[in-house]
């Protein structure tokens, strides 16, 4: 009652209703009607918006499932419960316990949670900085001659955006000597024996010459990675700047280098490589920029040493990074950096800006 007294907007009686039902559960000293309470307990706080109450609740409903080994109890919703799994993850609450419950109980979200690289995805494809799938949380082995041309269609397709991508693409990138009907053919015979290795036929769709991958079963860190960028944009509009930052912080991690870097001789992944890099480089500079602002200094060094690690040519990294060190009295560390720019550019036959250079004399003057 309390659950669907707040679903409806009954907010007064729906925590009547729980007050009651949690005062039952203790008399009774019933296990598995606590960990219902508290679980409506935490889903009612975080539909009003109090994430505290809510993950609160959850963070003592979730041992008592894990304990008792709870995957069902009457009355089960699995919307309900898919929320509240979505939030656990997000915030590494009992990990394990919450994907054997997804897993046990086939949980699908209504909209992929791609940013939460933790939900127990039947495939997950990692681009950035190395090629792996996860199949069930699992590396997927198999001999690289043999599957050459389904991981190409795969790795072309994510390129290409991974939803409603024309076969022709395809084709002209992973069979480009192939013509006409012989390359639809020799695609479909890839797509098959892609979908063999995945074993979910589901993950990649097929309809009228287009190509889809279902988020609901195929996670891309490419996708997380840029859709999180997209929801701090959105919060960064509407004036939520520390939002925005905590979020872009959360996403730098999933940039663990080049899209597909492997395919470096190829021209059909450098329109999403060269997309990607330049994002997570415009991130970082807003971010450690965000940081010294607040005179976050570690974050803000944090991000910089990032940035560099990315493009050791950004010379206006490398300053930031200097006055951060500046900042709390590391004048050592300040001038390292300057030499390991200095090496670099002077390798290439460049100076440092007028800038950089007041930066110098401004560390050996002080």
């Amino acid at each position: 009652m309390a659950r669907l007294e707040n679903e409806i907007g009954k907010t007064e009686d729906a925590a009547n209703h729980l007050e009651k039902a949690e005062q039952i559960a203790l008399g009774m000293r019933s296990p598995i009607f606590e960990y219902q309470c508290l679980l409506v307990k935490a889903d009612i706080a975080f539909l009003r918006g109090d994430k505290a109450s809510g993950l609160a609740a959850l963070g003592k409903a979730l041992p008592i499932g894990r304990e008792n080994g709870y995957f069902h109890y009457d009355n089960w919703v699995p919307s309900f419960m898919t929320r509240l799994c979505v939030k656990a993850l997000e915030e590494g609450l009992e990990v394990p316990y919450v994907q054997e419950l997804i897993r046990k109980r086939n949980l699908v979200p209504a909209s992929p949670p791609l940013e939460v690289e933790t939900w127990p995805w039947p495939v997950a494809v990692y681009t950035l900085g190395r090629f792996e799938i996860l199949k069930d949380g699992r590396p997927l082995t198999f001999s690289r001659k043999a599957q050459k041309r389904p991981l190409d269609l795969l790795k072309a397709l994510i390129a290409f955006g991974g939803r409603a991508v024309r076969e022709e693409q395809i084709t002209d990138a992973v069979w480009p000597e192939a013509e006409g009907d012989m390359a639809i053919q020799s695609m479909s015979v890839a797509l098959r024996r892609l979908r063999q290795l995945l074993g979910h036929e589901g993950a990649v769709q097929r309809r009228e010459g287009i190509l889809s991958l279902d988020p609901r079963y195929c996670w891309v860190d490419a996708f997380a990675f840029e859709r999180l960028l997209g929801k701090a944009a959105s919060l960064g509009e509407t004036g939520r700047k520390e939002g925005a930052a905590q979020l872009e912080e959360k996403v730098l991690p999933l940039y663990r280098g080049p899209f597909l870097v492997e395919e470096a001789g190829r021209s059909w992944p450098v329109s999403m490589r060269e997309r990607l890099r330049s994002r997570y480089l415009s991130t970082v500079g807003r971010l450690g920029a965000h940081w010294m602002q607040a005179g976050e200094w570690e974050k803000a060094r944090v991000c910089y040493q990032r940035g560099i690690d990315v493009d050791n040519l950004a010379e206006e990294f490398y300053q930031s990074l200097m006055n951060c060190y500046l900042a709390v009295g590391r004048k050592a560390e300040a001038l390292a950096v300057y030499d390991r720019l200095g090496k670099i550019f002077s390798s290439l036959g460049v100076e440092p800006s007028p800038k950089t250079l007041d930066l110098l004399k401004s560390l050996r003057s002080t």
